[in-house]
C-alpha cells in the first residue's frame, strides 16, 4: 500500500509538472508533438 501511495504521488507530480511545462511552453509543446508524430 505505501509503496502504492508513492507512486500515486509521484505520478501527481509529474502530471503537474507536465501541467506547468504546457503553460509555460504554450504553443511550443504543440509543435514539438507534431514534429514527433512527422
Amino acid at each position: 500500500m505505501i509503496f502504492l501511495r508513492k507512486r500515486l504521488n509521484s505520478d501527481k507530480k509529474w502530471r503537474n509538472s507536465t501541467k506547468k511545462l504546457e503553460k509555460n511552453e504554450g504553443k511550443r509543446y504543440d509543435r514539438k508533438e507534431e514534429i514527433l508524430e512527422e
